[in-house]
């Protein structure tokens, strides 16, 4: 778990239900991360929007999650578009 002050108290990963597939969001939650934390929620959805990014935090701040979360979101996405045709 990250460091309690480095988590976004007013953000849950349930808030990103619009952007997360809920097999992410599942995922999330049954490793225990509730919120993420300030670099996760002001990144998180820039790079669903494939937005480049830049991002300096201190360890355990949760970086690797605000480029991951995201690759698996657009890896889910484009199987169920292929799997579709």
């Amino acid at each position: 778990m990250a460091d309690p002050g480095l988590v976004d108290v007013k953000a849950t990963f349930a808030s990103f239900s619009h952007i997360l597939d809920t097999r992410i969001l599942r995922a999330l939650a049954d490793l225990g991360f509730a919120r993420p934390t300030l670099v996760q929620a002001k990144a998180i959805p820039l790079a669903l929007e494939s937005r480049d990014i830049l991002a300096r935090a201190r360890t355990g701040s949760g970086k690797t999650a605000v480029y991951c979360v995201p690759v698996v979101q657009k890896m889910l996405g484009a199987k169920s578009v292929r799997v579709g045709k």
